[in-house]
């Protein structure tokens, strides 16, 4: 049975999608918006009009990060209904569900550009059922995600070689990266995104951690900072969620429920090609004059001890919830069907 389309327009108010959703939609030939989820309202960025989009039955009301709630506050807010529409970061959700922790980054379990994005989508392994099973069951509707494909990088004011340096500087991160990097035994501090330029230029803060050099060189990062550690084995899993409040979402007929979906996951496909292109260009920008931003090689033994420490943290992570467990155990079958673990390697998790 074909369900009546309702004509009738919705309102929702929204923390808004990441910029480069904006830049998808520009392709479809939607105008584009300033703004953006957890940037500066300085950062240029732009979003999907989902009231173009719509031909006028969509009207939602975009708010920077921060602007109307704290951006650690946006999984709460769409949960209640304070808002209906989110993009968020699943770091953000690890008092809600401890597994969410493992959706940010397992320390070296996707180790390519390709990963996160099959082990989701395909259709043999479907990672993206499991995440919206566990959001539903708190409450919240999943429906669209963005994966990143860069790596994290490290970047300092001050310089360093080895991970024994680390010991006294304070540096900004967040989730399972700010766990991991806690074990060389610096002070781990959360800042928010769009107070970490000025923390680093005031000296608040020795270093931060940030995906990609194209979302650091977009942050400006480059005019704070001297030095930069790829670190390995920091390669986001599945970190961008879109979240809607299920009552909201429930409202909407099923081709407006279709339409976000569709562009808010293209924008996700595209953002993969156009990240791995942009972090080319920003690299080499940043290591080139003005900035002459250096780049650390760490010592093979401290490569080696970071393996370790993200070893031992995936046993630890799975202590959190049986969900948690689960999910890293999937990640193990799935690892050792794409070869980065033997058929015989014991579980991490026990």
């Amino acid at each position: 049975m074909t369900q009546e389309v309702s004509r009738d327009k919705v309102a929702f108010e929204a923390i808004p999608v990441r910029p480069i959703v904006g830049m998808m939609h520009l392709r479809c030939g939607v105008v584009q918006n300033c703004m953006s989820c957890f940037h500066h309202p300085e950062t240029p960025v732009q979003v999907f009009d989902a009231d173009l989009a719509s031909g006028g039955r969509l009207d939602v009301k975009w708010f920077y990060g921060g602007e109307l709630i704290p951006t650690s506050e946006q999984f709460e807010a769409v949960q209640s209904g304070t808002i209906e529409l989110s993009f968020d970061m699943t770091g953000y959700h690890t008092g809600f569900m401890p597994e969410a922790a493992i959706l940010f980054m397992l320390p070296g379990s996707m180790q390519s550009p390709e990963d996160a994005y099959h082990m989701a989508l395909a259709p043999e392994w479907m990672m993206v059922d499991k995440i919206v099973e566990g959001y539903a069951e708190q409450g919240v509707q999943v429906f669209a995600h963005s994966m990143t494909p860069s790596n994290y990088l490290l970047m300092s004011s001050r310089p360093f070689s080895r991970l024994a340096d680390l010991n006294d500087f304070k540096i900004r991160s967040y989730g399972t990266l700010s766990e991991w990097l806690g074990q060389t035994g610096a002070s781990m501090v959360y800042i928010p995104g769009q107070e970490i330029y000025t923390s680093m230029a005031m000296g608040i803060v020795d270093a931060t951690t940030w995906v990609s050099y194209g979302m650091n060189w977009n942050y400006k990062f480059q005019e704070v900072t001297k030095y930069i550690w790829e670190i390995p084995g920091a390669r986001a899993n599945w970190e961008g969620v879109y979240l809607a409040n299920p009552d909201a979402w429930a409202e909407l007929p099923d081709d407006l429920r279709m339409m976000l979906k569709h562009y808010h996951t293209e924008a996700s496909t595209w953002l993969r090609w156009w990240t791995i292109l942009e972090d080319k260009i920003r690299k080499e920008q940043m290591l080139a004059e003005p900035y002459n931003i250096q780049i650390i090689e760490m010592p093979q033994e401290d490569l080696d001890l970071m393996v370790q420490y993200g070893q031992d943290l995936w046993k630890e992570l799975a202590s959190r919830s049986p969900r948690a467990k689960e999910w890293i155990q999937y990640i193990e079958e799935w690892m050792k069907w794409r070869g980065y673990l033997a058929e015989d390697a014991p579980s991490r998790t026990e």
